[in-house]
């Protein structure tokens, strides 16, 4: 399942952010993090591949979405310029970006690949 996150639930769940911007990820598992604008086609093409695949990653890999014009400051501090966007987050906080659409199969081999 993916979550949707705003301002108060990103701070509760994921990150904590310091006054300079930086970024403590919070969790000990991986993440995967979406960011989208309702009216972009390859955004609206990878919502239900992004579902499906979290879906078969429960309880493996959080999946989380943000929606850059709802939250335009949580889509800054990762300095995303385009969309959809997967940040993918390591156990150990390391980040890896992902930009664009793909195919479900494509998607699985990236996740695979990163994680």
């Amino acid at each position: 399942m993916v979550i949707e996150l705003n301002e108060k639930s990103f701070v509760d769940n994921l990150f904590s952010v310091d006054e300079e911007s930086n970024l403590s990820y919070k969790k000990t598992t991986p993440s995967i993090l979406e960011f989208y604008v309702s009216w972009c086609p390859h955004c609206q093409a990878m919502m239900p591949r992004y579902d499906a695949v979290s879906n078969e990653l429960d309880g493996k890999v959080g999946c989380y979405r943000v929606e850059l014009e709802k939250h335009p400051r949580i889509g800054e501090l990762f300095g995303i310029s385009g969309f959809p966007t997967f940040v993918f987050i390591k156990p150990n906080g390391e980040m890896e970006a992902s930009e664009g659409e793909m195919d479900i199969k494509e998607f699985k081999n990236l996740i695979a690949e990163v994680f």
